[in-house]
């Protein structure tokens, strides 16, 4: 877990940031959030930037989902830069999350990779954790959904691989907590 407790991160910038810390920023408090879903409502992005600057989050990533077989074209929605201000204190970067289903589904990571500064994998099979966790590069995160029930157990061996790798495994209990109750029990 990252220094301050937050959510993990993955390589590179994303390593400095796992460390709570970002080059010229060593001992300042950080907060970051790496998975604020982007939406092309500028007017509510903007309000949201804003008011996760005024709680104290230094970074934000803009998350953009891709669920099923990678699109013809793998440019990121996310436009670079932002046409709207935002707080000064604030450094936005770009994630993209596939739900990886079919293990030979990822042979262009690599070209997706290269649009954004971070890529989660969200394995629904244990081939595809496996996959992930073992092989697969250039991934930054491995997101599970604590929301469902895998129809597998988490090896520890397996898990242990990607984190030596400096593949980070990011817990999303968001779902689990304010979802239904058949959502909270698979969290437990």
């Amino acid at each position: 877990m990252s220094r301050y407790g937050r959510f993990y991160a993955g390589n590179g910038l994303a390593r400095q940031v796992s460390n709570g810390l970002v080059k010229g920023t060593r001992g300042i408090r950080m907060f970051y959030d790496l998975n604020l879903s982007y939406t092309a409502n500028h007017a509510e992005l903007q309000r949201t930037l804003v008011f996760l600057s005024e709680l104290g989050y230094n970074i934000i990533a803009l998350s953009h989902t891709i669920i099923g077989r990678l699109p013809a074209d793998l440019t990121s929605p996310i436009p670079s830069p932002i046409p709207f201000s935002t707080p000064k204190t604030l450094r936005l970067l770009t994630r993209c999350t596939l739900h990886l289903s079919d293990p030979s589904q990822n042979h262009r990571l690599s070209s997706l990779a290269a649009d954004y500064t971070l890529l989660a994998i969200r394995p629904t099979s244990e081939k595809t954790l496996q996959q992930a966790c073992i092989s697969l590069s250039p991934i930054d995160l491995i997101s599970l959904d604590c929301s469902i029930r895998y129809p597998f157990y988490f090896r520890q061996k397996t898990l242990s691989a990607a984190v030596e790798r400096g593949v980070r495994i990011e817990i999303c209990y968001g779902v689990g907590i304010l979802g239904t109750g058949e959502q909270r029990r698979n969290l437990i």
